[in-house]
């Protein structure tokens, strides 16, 4: 499991948290679970903080799976063995923050049989 800054508490301003989930094993994969997001909005719901997970290792080259900052339950699924994890708040409102479980899991590959 991972949890934003201070979770189930609320986060701070100005939070700029990123981490690194990897596997060491080339055959797995890591798939995320969002459980709970509950992120501050301020004055008209723009994303002034936000949830992003990436698909990579490097910030400059990974591919972003999803940005969220609106309760949602979502499942991703790595293509590699690293999943880079952001957390960015702003100056204003705060909110209970997140909490992702994740897992290592093999790369299935289905094979049609004749």
């Amino acid at each position: 499991t991972l949890l934003s800054p201070g979770y189930p508490a609320n986060y701070e301003n100005n939070e700029n948290c990123g981490w690194l989930i990897s596997t060491s094993d080339a055959n797995k994969r890591i798939q995320v679970e969002v459980v709970s997001l509950q992120l501050g909005s301020f004055m008209g719901g723009d994303c002034e903080d936000y949830l992003q997970l990436a698909d990579g290792k490097e910030p400059d080259s990974a591919r972003v799976l999803g940005t969220w900052c609106d309760p949602v339950q979502v499942q991703v699924k790595t293509s590699g063995q690293h999943l880079l994890v952001t957390f960015v708040s702003d100056s204003h409102v705060t909110g209970p923050g997140f909490a992702i479980k994740y897992y290592h899991v093999h790369e299935c590959e289905f094979f049609i049989l004749s």
